[in-house]
């Protein structure tokens, strides 16, 4: 069937086509804008994401390194040994506390729980050798090796360090290479942006010339009979 406009008032006709293309423009735009809020939401949601983990870190590293370097203090030194033990169930407490914040994200899950079993060897172990100690400066003898202790003790410090500092690494390569990735979208929203608004606006064009046809082709018609007549 043929598509005709001689039933429509020239008003309607004459805006038909502005109206046409300002819908189609229209639509586009609202298909952008809702597209790039949504690459713009995952990409704020990736930032604060890093944000969230780099400040439990600091607060871990606030914790864990004052605490290494006081239970070197408190090995040989009694008042700095009971101030040390006093505070090393709210310390490790603490610590908790900000790994299982992290865990609750599920992304690193597995990585916190390897901290958590480090920071509570390193405490678990931090008891006995200032056991040990207390027990040497009294003169009770134990069957243990001081030496031997200590180098055990530093270990489970380096292993504790070393799993917070994986742990930190894997936090920043994952946060930066989604935060990348977010942004690549972005740029390729932007682009696919222009683009569709340009097909949309050349289809328009199109459109809008075709309609303006079958609205000047009665008048056309019109001015050749008046020719003929005349």
């Amino acid at each position: 069937m043929q598509f005709s406009l001689k039933n429509t008032s020239i008003r309607v006709q004459v805006l038909l086509p502005v109206l046409f293309t300002a819908l189609a423009l229209f639509f586009s735009l609202w298909y952008t804008s809702v597209s790039l809020d949504k690459e713009q939401d995952i990409l704020n949601s990736n930032t604060t994401s890093f944000i969230f983990y780099k400040d439990q870190l600091a607060k871990i590293d606030d914790h864990m390194y004052p605490m290494r370097i006081s239970a070197v203090y408190a090995i040989y030194d009694h008042e700095r040994r009971i101030d040390f033990l006093k505070n090393l169930n709210q310390n490790e407490k603490i610590l908790n506390e900000l790994l299982v914040e992290i865990s609750a994200h599920k992304t690193f899950n597995s990585d916190a729980e390897i901290v958590k079993k480090a920071v509570h060897d390193y405490l678990d172990f931090s008891k006995k050798i200032l056991n040990f100690q207390e027990q040497k400066e009294q003169g009770i003898t134990t069957g243990e090796d001081y030496h031997s202790l200590i180098a055990q003790y530093s270990k489970l410090g380096n292993i504790m360090a070393e799993s917070i500092n994986t742990l930190s690494a894997k936090i920043n390569d994952t946060s930066t290479n989604e935060i990348n990735k977010s942004t690549e979208r972005n740029t390729q929203v932007q682009h696919n942006a222009i683009i569709t608004v340009l097909i949309v606006f050349v289809i328009s064009l199109i459109t809008s010339w075709w309609l303006s046809g079958l609205i000047v082709h009665p008048i056309q018609k019109l001015q050749l009979v008046i020719r003929k007549l005349a």
